[in-house]
């Protein structure tokens, strides 16, 4: 992913999680570190890019760029995605009657290169609040087309 989506994927999703999958370097570390600021100030949780004063995107694009090239360089791959949570958070499903929320969430790996042309990595994903999707039954119409109830 090129800097200027992952900073518009940052700018657009409430909150960022990060994981840790290769052991990094004090070096890497730092990168990381100053990777997870920037992005995270982005979000609409942080509310920073509204502040006067707050970085141009430009600026931090270049930045997000120089991280990235840096971690690769030393054998760190960057891995993104991004999903939506169920909020608020809670163990137990939530009732019909009952109001919620979505929230996106940038969901970012920093894992090993990938050996054999992977270029995806498994992370734990947290949902907010289990859900159950509502199941549909297909029907299939005399003249072979199908269409959901």
């Amino acid at each position: 992913m090129d800097q200027a989506k992952l900073v518009a994927e940052a700018r657009t999703s409430h909150d960022v999680s990060m994981h840790l999958i290769t052991t990094l370097t004090p070096e890497t570390n730092g990168y990381v570190m100053e990777l997870a600021a920037l992005l995270t100030a982005q979000t609409w949780n942080a509310g920073m890019r509204w502040q006067i004063g707050a970085p141009d995107v430009e600026s931090v694009e270049q930045r997000v760029r120089e991280l990235l090239v840096l971690l690769r360089g030393n054998d760190v791959w960057t891995y993104i995605d991004n999903h939506f949570r169920t909020l608020p958070e809670c163990d137990e499903i939530q009732p019909d009657d009952e109001a919620s929320r979505l929230e996106s969430r940038l969901v970012i790996g920093f894992g090993p290169p990938g050996e054999y042309g992977e270029d995806s990595i498994e992370v734990p994903i947290d949902h907010g609040r289990p859900f159950i999707m509502p199941g549909h039954v297909v029907d299939v119409s005399a003249n072979g087309v199908n269409r959901a109830e």
